[in-house]
């Protein structure tokens, strides 16, 4: 929401590609559109399933007349994620996923219909709020995550945490949860830049089959051996 329209119209744009989550994304929209800038939305953040993502690939691939070659690579990814998810098909046991950490005293806990929930399902776990179905963001306080998700098998996700001590940095409660006690804590920063930037959040986006991939090698790893994680490694004390 902070463009700065005269560089852009110095670019002078055939469109521009724009996203928001809070109302003030329709105001940009508006003024570079009286600038006679074409406005395409993308908002491929509110799908709720890995494949529904990478479907914005054909969506962007019209733009450059390489709807063919978009289409090929749609095609192949979302075969090879649905191979990868076949693996654990005929799995009886799902163990119990946590996911997240606090900010400021509120845990930010993915809904069951988000791809977050559904790599897990897909990946053969069992979140821990999959009773929470909308496809938003629910906003928790840290007791009832501590209710519901200390016992919980695997944590994933942990927002910027590189060792197991940056968990317990933040609240020293979390060394009594059992997958952090286990040693059974997995992020999804194993390809991170010196300035914090996550691949997981860029790349991700068309490799579904490489983090459902990487999932499974955690959820059950007797199903998916020799696997090289990618986007996830396991965190460990310093």
């Amino acid at each position: 929401n902070s463009l700065d329209f005269e560089n852009v119209i110095k670019l002078m744009p055939e469109a521009v590609f724009i996203y928001g989550l809070s109302s003030a994304i329709s105001q940009t929209a508006q003024r570079l559109i009286k600038m006679g800038i074409p406005v395409i939305f993308i908002s491929e953040f509110n799908e709720s399933h890995p494949l529904a993502k990478l479907d914005w690939i054909r969506f962007i691939g019209c733009f450059y007349d390489k709807l063919e070659l978009a289409e090929s690579m749609y095609t192949k990814k979302s075969n090879d994620y649905l191979k990868t998810k076949s693996f654990i098909s005929d799995t009886a046991s799902r163990p119990l996923i946590l996911v997240g950490l606090p900010w400021k005293d509120i845990w930010n806990v993915p809904g069951a219909n988000t791809t977050t929930a559904m790599f897990i399902n897909d990946a053969g776990g069992k979140y821990v709020f999959e009773s929470l179905t909308d496809k938003i963001n629910y906003q928790l306080g840290i007791e009832e995550v501590f209710l519901a998700g200390a016992h919980a098998d695997l944590w994933i996700n942990i927002g910027f945490a590189n060792y197991l001590s940056d968990i317990t940095a933040s609240d020293k409660r979390f060394a009594n949860f059992k997958a952090y006690k286990n040693g059974a804590v997995f992020n999804n920063n194993n390809l991170q830049n010196r300035v914090g930037g996550n691949d997981y959040l860029e790349s991700g986006i068309m490799n579904p089959d490489v983090i459902l991939a990487d999932l499974i090698s955690i959820f059950h790893p007797e199903i998916v051996q020799n696997h090289e994680r990618v986007y996830y490694k396991k965190l460990s004390d310093k």
